[in-house]
């Protein structure tokens, strides 16, 4: 009996990584609208379609593969890497905060990134996905530790215990 080429698939949902696309697919279609009707109405579905568009993660286990993916209407495009040169799954993080003077007020702008990537057996990185959301990346992060079953870094966890001590050693 032939062993069923197992694929484990998270799929993380709707993006609006491409709502800017979709914004301007819309908007040059209304605006053309009055002369070229028919590419007007085009671009405004095409805007719309672009809003349709899901992203997740694929696992081939029996092949030892990994991919993200953009799903539109059930067609999944995306490039397969191999599993086999990974050392350890990462959970790490950015932050990007500012801090801007207008109108005579301090702005905080703070944005954070939650990346999860492989460590190769050659020190290189690759990126699987970025999240705005630690729960959520977490969350991600988890899944893909139980279904690879590789060791694992979550940075984001190492950053929080040296807070927390520094804070003991504070007193507070």
């Amino acid at each position: 009996m032939e062993k069923k080429n197992e694929i484990k698939n998270k799929n993380f949902g709707f993006t609006f990584e491409y709502s800017t696309y979709a914004y301007i697919f819309i908007f040059v279609g209304l605006v053309n609208f009055w002369f070229y009707i028919y590419l007007a109405i085009g671009l405004v579905i095409l805007g719309l379609i672009t809003f349709l568009i899901r992203t997740g993660i694929q696992v081939k286990l029996s092949e030892q593969k990994i991919r993200t993916y953009n799903e539109l209407f059930g067609f999944k495009i995306g490039d397969w890497s191999d599993l086999t040169q990974v050392e350890q799954i990462e959970l790490n993080y950015t932050s990007n905060a500012k801090a801007e003077k207008k109108h005579g007020e301090v702005e905080d702008f703070d944005n954070e990134d939650f990346e999860i990537v492989l460590r190769l057996k050659n020190d290189s990185l690759l990126e699987l996905v970025n999240f705005g959301d630690y729960k959520l990346a977490k969350e991600n992060f988890t899944w893909l530790i139980d279904t690879l079953k590789l060791p694992s870094k979550n940075i984001v966890e190492e950053i929080m215990e040296k807070a927390f001590e520094r804070r003991k050693l504070r007193g507070r």
